[in-house]
């Protein structure tokens, strides 16, 4: 009998002078149920994947939050987003504390120097060891 795991994935919508964004792209072409083997027993799994389109702004920045706290559930979260100066895909591996914000978000928002909520940096819960280094430098 296969796993059924839930996994969203989140995109944005364009923003500055973008007139698209690859990570709303990227969440849509994963959306949907597949079947994926695991790598390490061989085992079938189904795949429930999500997605959400997130507005760049303060509601879209709460927006999967608000959602756990009135009880949504995933086995998975994925926040895909667009990074101006990559070549490539790459995992952030680190979450700061600080909201620093080099432009302003689409409401014209724009925090610099701000702690998020005081509880300091966060690492990444993904062993990057497993990637490929060609496609995740």
């Amino acid at each position: 009998m296969a796993s059924e795991i839930s996994v969203l994935v989140t995109g944005f919508e364009p923003f500055g002078d973008h007139r698209e964004n690859i990570s709303e792209k990227v969440a849509e072409m994963v959306n949907g149920q597949r079947k994926i083997s695991c790598p390490w027993t061989g085992e079938e799994i189904d795949v429930n994947v999500e997605t959400t389109k997130l507005t760049v702004d303060a509601q879209g920045a709460q927006h999967t939050a608000q959602r756990v706290r009135q009880g949504a559930r995933w086995d998975a979260i994925l926040h895909v987003g667009l990074c101006e100066r990559c070549e490539t895909p790459r995992v952030e591996q680190l979450a700061r504390d600080r909201l620093d914000m080099r432009i302003p978000d689409n409401a014209g928002r724009q925090i610099n120097a701000t702690p998020l909520d005081g509880y300091g940096h966060r690492g990444c819960w993904i062993d990057v060891s497993i990637l490929d280094k060609a496609h995740f430098p």
